[in-house]
């Protein structure tokens, strides 16, 4: 009988835990559109510590929290979120192009530029990060 009520709690948890990440990582992406970075941050970090966003989102949700701490000054969190997804990432060019960012933030313009050229080799048309 124990067993079958820790179950239970277990599979409630589970089903708690999506709703709960899914919601903090929109709202993640709300504040970051109005330039609210840590606020944002803070969302998109609730919502990878969630576990229960699918591959995709998590990926997503690395990428805007990576944008996030670089514009926050926190660059190294910000460079291991891409390590985190670089393998992963349906586009690579959009973390070359976050990588930029935050090379350029540590006035690195020789890496930045590297980075940007990798994008525009993968991407021609993709869109630069300059603030």
């Amino acid at each position: 009988m124990l067993g079958l009520l820790l179950i239970g709690c277990s599979q409630s948890d589970s089903n708690e835990s999506l709703p709960a990440a899914q919601s903090a990582y929109d709202e993640g992406l709300v504040a970051e559109s109005k330039g609210a970075y840590g606020d944002a941050e803070a969302k998109l970090t609730q919502a990878i510590d969630g576990r229960a966003l699918d591959s995709d989102q998590l990926v997503e949700a690395h990428l805007h929290r990576a944008l996030c701490r670089a514009r926050l000054s926190r660059l190294d969190e910000a460079m291991q979120d891409l390590d985190a997804i670089s393998e992963q990432a349906p586009q690579p060019e959009r973390v070359l192009v976050i990588r930029a960012f935050i090379h350029r933030r540590r006035g690195d313009e020789n890496a930045a530029y590297a980075d940007e050229q990798a994008a525009r080799t993968r991407d021609p048309n993709v869109e630069i990060i300059v603030q």
